[in-house]
C-alpha cells in the first residue's frame, strides 16, 4: 500500500483545503468506531456536466477559448467513478482512502484532444 502525505489542508485552494477539512471529520468519526471509507476523485468529466470541465470544453470546440490553462491533471468518467462508489462500499476497507483517476493529460493536450473530436483547429497556446 502506498500512501502519500495530505496537503490539502494547505492549499490556498478553498476547495481543496474544504476537501481536506471534511476528510478529517470523517476519521475522527473511523476513530470513533464509523466504518467508512473515503474517495478522493480527481477531475470528473461526464454528461450532465454543465458548468465545471463541460465549459473548458464548449470553449475551445466553439474557438473561445483565450489561452490553455497551465498544468495537467487526472480525468475519470462519471460513470466509473459511480461504480467505484459503490465497490468501495462494498468491499472498501474502513479507514482507507482510494483515489478515482483515469488518464493524466496536460491540459494543452487536453484541448488539442478537444480539437480532434470536433474536427477543428484549436488554438492549443499556454
Amino acid at each position: 500500500m502506498k500512501t502519500a502525505p495530505q496537503k490539502g489542508r494547505d492549499s490556498w485552494f478553498h476547495y481543496m483545503h474544504t476537501k481536506a477539512l471534511g476528510e478529517e471529520q470523517v476519521r475522527h468519526g473511523i476513530a470513533a468506531g464509523l466504518d467508512a471509507v473515503i474517495l478522493n476523485p480527481a477531475n470528473v468529466i461526464g454528461p450532465y456536466d454543465r458548468h465545471n470541465w463541460a465549459r473548458l470544453i464548449r470553449l475551445a470546440a466553439d474557438g473561445k477559448l483565450p489561452r490553455v490553462p497551465p498544468g495537467r491533471g487526472s480525468f475519470a468518467h462519471v460513470v466509473e467513478v459511480a461504480r467505484a462508489h459503490v465497490t468501495a462500499a462494498e468491499r472498501g476497507r474502513t479507514g482507507e482512502n482510494y483515489i478515482l483517476a483515469g488518464a493524466d493529460a496536460s491540459y494543452q493536450d487536453t484541448v488539442r484532444i478537444i480539437g480532434e473530436v470536433v474536427q477543428r483547429h484549436v488554438d492549443t497556446r499556454v
